[in-house]
């Protein structure tokens, strides 16, 4: 029956599970989150399948210390399709994921520092490219994955600008740091390319199985297109103006100094005009270049690590003041 595929193929089912799951973990959501892509003359609109909120310490009962966005984009494929991913094979010193990379942790403009940041599940590979395989009819491509990991990360940034623009305008009592952390959620198994790969070693295997082991998840690391640093550099190159500076300035000072730490006088690195800066140039501090990459079945686990994560850097939190 055609119309069950195509249903299948529109990834509603798909988006519906993850929603209930979601649910399930105390994060409400909402569907087809929408957005404005700056790259051009044009505005154009475009959007992701789930956008869901939380809120640390995750009880109604207790004041909110830390807001989160988790952002979704989901990718429905038959049984007989598998993404194959490169791993990571730059030595740490010259490795370019980062330890805020897929959990964006943005404490800029509030009143606390993030003390702790995500180990980011230590089980989870890193990786640097991903490839589709149909075993059935042959066909191998990175269409599906590319877009939507550019889905996400183009999403970001407006993102990101609506919760600068809250914190620079609204109650500071209400101002909390906030964590945005992007995942591509698909049916395909997730294959990760064995270690002594090599061209002979495929010319000689029967499946996939000879040349690759399945993964649940996977940090991924793609660089940013000239087009996506136009697209930052234009959503960010207006939000600074008379109505916004007091309270920038605000936060620019509050952080010169980690008073919770004054006898060694550690500066902190990351202010409000270095990482603002950063983000009128199109760079944003690494937060737009790793994605997360989850297989369905193995969702509801990687939501529970991510709440433990969270949970983890809420719990690091401190309370910044003037020197």
């Amino acid at each position: 029956m055609k119309w069950k595929d195509r249903l299948l193929s529109s990834s509603i089912p798909l988006e519906y599970e993850i929603a209930k799951i979601l649910s399930k973990y105390n994060f409400p959501v909402s569907f087809d989150y929408s957005y404005k892509r700056f790259d051009s003359d044009l505005e154009k609109e475009f959007s992701i399948d789930i956008r869901a909120i939380g809120s640390y310490p995750f009880s109604r009962t207790s004041s909110i210390k830390l807001d989160i966005d988790i952002l979704i984009e989901c990718k429905y494929r038959n049984p007989n399709v598998s993404w194959l991913f490169v791993k990571d094979l730059n030595k740490p010193d010259y490795s370019n994921f980062s330890i805020k990379g897929v959990i964006k942790v943005i404490d800029e403009f509030s009143e606390y520092n993030s003390t702790r940041h995500s180990s980011v599940m230590p089980l989870s590979e890193t990786c640097l490219k991903g490839i589709e395989i149909n075993t059935q009819n042959g066909e191998v491509h990175d269409i599906g994955i590319t877009h939507g990991i550019n889905q996400l990360v183009y999403c970001i940034p407006p993102l990101l600008k609506s919760n600068i623009f809250s914190s620079l305008v609204g109650n500071l009592a209400d101002n909390h740091p906030y964590i945005i952390c992007p995942i591509l959620v698909t049916t395909a198994d997730l294959r990760l390319l064995n270690p002594n790969f090599s061209i002979d070693m495929l010319t000689k295997s029967k499946s996939l199985d000879d040349i690759s082991k399945e993964v649940p998840f996977l940090r991924m690391y793609s660089d940013v297109y000239p087009s996506f640093e136009e697209h930052c550099r234009n959503t960010f190159k207006d939000i600074l103006d008379l109505d916004t500076q007091n309270r920038f300035e605000y936060f620019q000072k509050l952080r010169k100094y980690d008073l919770m730490d004054l006898k060694k006088n550690r500066k902190i690195i990351s202010t409000p005009k270095l990482f603002m800066l950063e983000l009128q140039k199109g760079i944003g501090n690494d937060l737009f270049r790793e994605t997360l990459v989850c297989n369905f079945k193995h969702f509801p686990r990687l939501l529970k690590e991510l709440k433990q994560e969270f949970i983890s850097i809420g719990r690091g939190l401190k309370k910044l003041h003037y020197h």
